[in-house]
């Protein structure tokens, strides 16, 4: 074994695995073998493909910030798409340190924002 993996043998083998990485390797490597022969077969990758996507339903993203926006920071989404990009211009405007090399940090104008009660979305 070459000695650049001497820590990563230690650490797994001697100091506990603790995030249990060798727990299921003989699984782990049993399912890439399966994946790579399913992989083989065009037609059969093809259709779990598109199975796949069709049984993925609604975007997770959108419905996890908008259950966010509206359950934990009680916000609304905007009413105009265009309030937030004149809001960033106005403040952006309004700050001569800021060039088109250095933009506003985002955090601060959500900020602003959700204490204007403007909203985020």
């Amino acid at each position: 074994m070459s000695r650049a993996f001497e820590p990563l043998n230690h650490t797994l083998l001697m100091g506990g695995d603790h995030y249990m990485h060798l727990a299921h390797l003989t699984s782990y490597l049993d399912s890439d073998r399966r994946i790579c022969e399913l992989y083989a077969d065009a037609d059969g990758w093809t259709r779990k493909a598109i199975l796949n996507v069709a049984a993925s339903g609604k975007f997770s993203s959108d419905r996890t910030i908008a259950e966010y926006a509206a359950g934990i920071w009680d916000v609304k989404p905007l009413s105009d798409p265009m309030t937030l990009r004149r809001y960033v211009k106005q403040r952006t405007e309004a700050h001569a340190c800021f060039t088109p090399r250095r933009k506003p940090p985002a955090r601060d104008m959500l900020v602003d924002l959700v204490q204007a009660g403007a909203g985020v979305l």
